[in-house]
């Protein structure tokens, strides 16, 4: 049925609901007003700029995680220790899965419970991470009455963040990654990803021009970049 306004089962005889094509929307026509005007389409993210925006978060995530990690793992392990850690992994940031290590566990614990605090705080403070505002694009929650992402769906999208901690985790989120890639292509109305069906909520565009993100925030991802890129250049920070 096309997008119009019909008579829906759960109204008054001679009373007509605006039908938005996928579901009955709130817009109610009785017979003793005039037709309001059809509720405006939000647009829905492509499959596209949704994994670009990932890409990005992934991008901007792991510069600030390095720089946590450098900050504290200096400070709570002796210099040997750490001699001893980067000479098996090669890294001093990121740990191998695969060693037995007590600073590769504590580095892989922080790292989750980062992440679950990044996009949770993103979610909850602009209904968008990051890589989703560069791309113009921002997760709306149909429970919410104002506008923003409410609290327990936010937790409900990050959800599968603690898979990361159990044996091969990494490999059951690439799983579920490629999973999520197959329900967004099924799903053409909507593009919901596996964490989308879970907390009910849908990825959409914001209209061109839209003051809901910062104009500065663009100019800030490609200084971070800049830095991020120069650090690895010159092996500033043991980036290398």
């Amino acid at each position: 049925m096309t997008a119009g306004w019909y008579q829906s089962p759960m109204d008054p005889t001679g009373t007509r609901r605006w039908w938005d094509g996928v579901r009955w929307t709130d817009q109610v026509q009785s017979p003793e007003t005039a037709p309001p005007a059809p509720p405006r389409p939000r647009p829905v993210a492509s499959i596209p700029h949704r994994v670009l925006a990932r890409i990005a978060d992934a991008i901007i995530f792991g510069i600030a995680i390095r720089f946590l990690h450098q900050t504290w793992i200096p400070v709570a392990y002796d210099e040997a220790t750490l001699d001893a850690y980067t000479t098996e992994t090669g890294s001093l940031a990121f740990p191998s899965l695969l060693l037995d290590s007590d600073i590769a566990g504590t580095v892989l614990l922080v790292t989750v419970v980062a992440a679950l605090i990044w996009e949770l705080y993103w979610l909850l403070s602009e209904g968008a991470s990051p890589g989703k505002q560069l791309l113009g694009l921002y997760v709306l929650d149909p429970t919410s009455e104002l506008g923003r992402v409410e609290p327990l769906t936010a937790l409900k999208r990050v959800a599968h963040r603690p898979i990361e901690i159990i044996p091969f985790g990494a490999i059951l989120l690439g799983v579920l990654s490629a999973v999520s890639l197959f329900f967004m292509f099924q799903d053409r109305d909507r593009h919901q990803s596996v964490m989308d069906r879970l907390a009910g909520t849908t990825v959409h565009r914001l209209p061109p021009g839209s003051p809901r993100f910062t104009p500065w925030f663009r100019v800030w991802f490609i200084l971070i970049l800049a830095i991020f890129a120069a650090a690895f250049v010159t092996g500033f920070f043991g980036w290398r």
